[in-house]
């Protein structure tokens, strides 16, 4: 059993508290009590095998969520776009975005981009998220990659691949499989779940939307996609 004491807790909830000098006791996975450091420490702090640690007065809250990330983006901080500025969003995507996740192509480079992602996103607070992939050089295994980091770092999260039919039909075929594969895969994992990515209305002709609901109507999973 741990024990975090000296903290500023804020509990957020339909019941929210702000508790000064605080203490949260954690058993295990579970948070066993929260409450104020004096009253925690009577009731836990002489058991067997607990450690305390003091927080030094640190800000202690539930973890964030991420409801739209993009690993694979990682590396593309500061990138910038060869040539006159584009003057429309389908620019941008066509010079920037979809020319870099064409390429995408090995596990390093999938690894990498989500294991920095992840350490900067528990680094902000940040402990769950919803991640919308997209490797078009990497498809068929790319989500386990993604799974692997997020473990490596202790993130929950629910990963999708980007369905498009802007690379063609293989593509497009090869995202679907993916997708279904992978929820398939993780339908009962606790730590790290599925959804069914698609990309855009732009970019999804009416078949190939229609062809993604067929395949998931027997997944009972949710769809992530790019509403506007």
């Amino acid at each position: 059993m741990l024990i975090l004491k000296g903290g500023t807790i804020v509990t957020l909830g339909e019941d929210c508290r702000v508790i000064e000098d605080g203490a949260v006791v954690i058993d295990g996975d579970t948070i066993a009590a929260v409450g104020k450091s004096g009253d925690i420490l009577a009731k836990y702090g002489n058991g067997e095998g607990v450690t305390v640690k003091d927080l030094g007065g640190r800000l202690v809250m539930p973890g964030l969520l991420n409801a739209h990330m993009h690993f694979y983006s990682t590396f593309a901080r500061g990138m910038s776009i060869a040539g006159p500025s584009p003057k429309t969003f389908k620019e941008i995507l066509e010079r920037l975005w979809w020319s870099m996740d064409k390429d995408l192509a090995t596990e390093e480079e999938l690894y990498y981009s989500a294991l920095i992602g992840a350490i900067e996103s528990v680094k902000c607070g940040t402990t769950a998220l919803l991640d919308h992939h997209a490797s078009f050089g990497m498809i068929d295994g790319s989500l386990d990659v993604l799974e692997k980091a997020l473990r490596d770092i202790g993130l929950k999260g629910s990963l999708c691949f980007e369905v498009s039919d802007r690379w063609g039909p293989k593509a497009r075929d090869t995202s679907i499989a993916e997708n279904v594969r992978f929820i398939k895969k993780n339908k009962n994992d606790p730590f790290v779940r599925a959804m069914f990515g698609l990309h855009a209305s732009f970019t999804l002709e009416d078949e190939t939307v229609r062809r993604c609901v067929r395949e998931a109507e027997d997944l009972d999973v949710p769809f992530h996609f790019h509403l506007a």
